[in-house]
């Protein structure tokens, strides 16, 4: 019996090994960057978080209950209180990942104030606000640190208000001084701000900084600007205690600048109501797509203006984010 076929492939497989080039390894792949950490971090409830994925809604409810004032004596109406109400709906969308953002708002606000020693005073009714657009910014490291800014413009409307309406207004800017633009007639207000934040483990810290230069489009009204100029500072501290709950506490300063904000109890010029400082401790249950939050407003000072005497408030928000492809 013949064996020379098979002795014949042998060989030819044996040549073919040895004439062909070994196949170079692939080395191992790198592994993948890791995310800066926090980048989910939420801030104060009423703002979605600075480094949010997709789109983010926010839906904020508050209720006070405030110590009101005459209209025109500005001394507390004894044995009532004034009922106020705020409601918010804000939407954010990321431009480009993380880094760009647009947002919108807008509000209704109602309030319950009783009658004073003014004639035709008190009343209940039901305003809604001027809307508020922005854009922003923003720098994430990968130690935690972030920063950025924005502007937001809040739309000059044509307003008329009633005088149950301007009781509701002058209600509910005590409440939320910052809030206030949002209820003036043919007024552009501007609003540069600068946000840092800083995640260590399960502590969130932010800060923002702005201004809110306010241009009166109409004719100015007996002692008023046709420029005003008002401040805002926010420090915010949230420690997740345990996952989901997050512990926070917010203080919150508005201080009008050049706005009169004399009383008959302060003439012109008047610094004792010009500044307002607000402290919010608030519970958040913290998931991935969802995120509520009670908090409480702690008035610190002397309302502005003394258009109240005194003020206790809690407020409700959700979040919520939407994933995009």
């Amino acid at each position: 019996m013949r064996s020379w076929p098979t002795a014949a492939l042998l060989s030819s497989c044996l040549a073919a090994a040895l004439t062909t080039p070994a196949r170079a390894e692939r080395p191992p792949p790198e592994p993948a960057p890791r995310p800066p950490p926090g980048l989910e971090a939420q801030g104060p409830p009423p703002a979605p978080g600075l480094s949010h994925r997709g789109i983010a809604l926010d839906f904020e409810y508050t209720i006070a209950a405030a110590r009101a004032t005459d209209v025109t004596s500005y001394q507390p109406i004894a044995g009532a209180l004034a009922y106020a109400y705020a409601a918010r709906l804000a939407l954010e969308g990321a431009v480009v990942k993380r880094r760009w953002f647009l947002g919108f708002s807008n509000q209704l606000a109602a309030a319950s104030v009783p009658a004073g020693t003014t004639p035709g005073t008190g009343g209940n009714g039901v305003v809604a606000g001027n809307p508020e657009i922005w854009a922003r910014g923003l720098w994430v490291s990968r130690v935690g640190l972030a920063a950025g800014g924005g502007l937001a413009v809040v739309l000059p409307l044509p307003r008329k208000f009633s005088p149950a309406a301007a009781e509701v207004v002058r209600a509910v800017r005590e409440v939320r001084p910052w809030d206030e633009p949002h209820f003036q007639d043919l007024t552009l207000t501007a609003r540069p701000f600068l946000d840092i934040r800083h995640v260590v483990g399960p502590l969130t810290l932010q800060l923002r900084q702005g201004v809110d230069v306010a241009f009166h489009l109409r004719t100015p009204a007996e002692g008023e600007n046709r420029v005003d100029l008002a401040a805002l500072a926010s420090a915010y501290a949230g420690v997740e205690v345990y996952a989901p709950v997050t512990l926070g506490l917010e203080l919150f300063e508005v201080y009008q600048l050049t706005e009169d904000v004399s009383s008959p109890s302060c003439l012109a010029p008047c610094d004792q109501h010009r500044v307002q400082f607000t402290l919010t401790p608030s519970v958040r249950l913290a998931w991935r797509h969802v995120s509520p939050t009670l908090s409480v407003l702690l008035p610190l000072s002397t309302p502005l203006r003394a258009e109240v005497a005194s003020y206790y408030a809690a407020r409700l928000h959700l979040g919520a984010t939407v994933d995009l492809p």
